[in-house]
């Protein structure tokens, strides 16, 4: 992807998710875990999907200032699940945020 076209997407996605991340506790570490559910039954390269939500969902978080950065000291690992797909499936992607909160943040 062009590195326009990648920033705008960026942007788009932080803006998206900035409510959600908003919400969000400031974490010491985060095990992030997503279900991919998708409309139709057109079989998926999952890499495809969960990969840019993964990306910009964590520069998100560390831009939020909800985890100090998102390298494998506070980014410990991930899970990716498919959830399902068919006619009557909305595309989403549920997102669930294993970690350990900080307690000394007293914002939230």
């Amino acid at each position: 992807m062009h590195w326009g076209s990648q920033a705008k997407c960026k942007k788009d996605y932080s803006e998206l998710v900035s409510g959600f991340t908003e919400s969000l506790p400031r974490f010491n570490w985060i095990r992030p875990e997503y279900t991919l559910f998708f409309k139709g039954n057109r079989p998926k390269d999952l890499d495809n999907y969960w990969f840019p939500v993964h990306k910009f969902l964590m520069d998100a978080i560390v831009e939020g200032g909800k985890l100090e950065d998102d390298n494998f000291k506070f980014v410990r690992g991930f899970v990716v699940d498919f959830g399902e797909a068919g006619k009557d499936v909305e595309d989403h992607v549920v997102v669930e945020l294993i970690g350990e909160i900080n307690d000394e943040d007293d914002t939230n």
